[in-house]
């Protein structure tokens, strides 16, 4: 069953003010349960043949995979790079409870609206 798979989505932000207002967005548009954003992480990468690096701010966003592309879409409308990293990774195991509350928080928000 497809519809009920969690996935963390990961993408990165020039700093937390955009990281907390990309956030917003998201849990506003109910696309997601919870996001972590962890400042200061250092990036290292090849950009136009040149290797670059830059101190960024990661977010962690907790959701199911059905939502995957409205996230996606959201992070591109709103983020301030041209080419911003968007990954998708499987949530195999977790506690049970907390997986149960991730996905109860998106029915109840989408009841309410």
């Amino acid at each position: 069953m497809t519809s009920n798979k969690k996935v963390i989505i990961i993408t990165t932000t020039e700093n937390i003010d955009q990281a907390k207002s990309l956030g917003k967005i998201l849990l506003n548009a109910n696309t997601c349960s919870c996001i972590n954003i962890i400042p200061n992480i250092y990036s290292i990468y090849n950009w136009n043949n040149k290797i670059q690096n830059s101190q960024e701010t990661m977010l962690l966003i907790k959701t199911l995979k059905k939502n995957y592309q409205t996230v996606e879409d959201t992070i591109k409308k709103y983020h301030q790079y041209d080419l911003p990293e968007i990954l998708s990774i499987n949530i195999d195991e977790g506690s049970k409870e907390y997986l149960d509350w991730l996905e109860q928080q998106l029915q109840i928000n989408s009841s309410v609206e």
